[in-house]
């Protein structure tokens, strides 16, 4: 699925000085590429970065088949599996250190 959003120039970072709560969209990387394997789901960004985080942090997906695991969209910020209910946002998997799951996604 194609990005929906414009290239953004800010600098993010996953500095543990940063509060999660004043992160705004603007400043987040764009989501390039999702994909997702037996163990995690990776995040590749417009940045160069790519992210991987276990399923685990997530009990829909944990408890989800292999197949719905892989029918999933996304858009610039976040990536949905309509048919189990989930959203996890890149703003959940670079600014916390809390699961995702326990994290309103953003």
């Amino acid at each position: 699925m194609a990005t929906i959003a414009k290239a953004t120039t800010s600098q993010s970072t996953t500095k543990s000085s940063v509060t999660p709560e004043l992160v705004t969209i603007a400043e987040l990387p764009i989501l390039t590429n999702v994909w997702v394997d037996d163990l995690r789901v990776h995040f590749e960004l417009e940045d160069g970065r790519t992210i991987a985080w276990p399923i685990a942090w997530s009990s829909i997906l944990a408890k989800a088949t292999p197949e719905q695991r892989q029918q999933f969209s996304y858009s610039a910020y976040h990536v949905f599996w309509d048919d189990i209910d989930e959203i996890i946002g890149v703003k959940n998997v670079l600014y916390t250190s809390r699961n995702p799951a326990n994290s309103s996604s953003s």
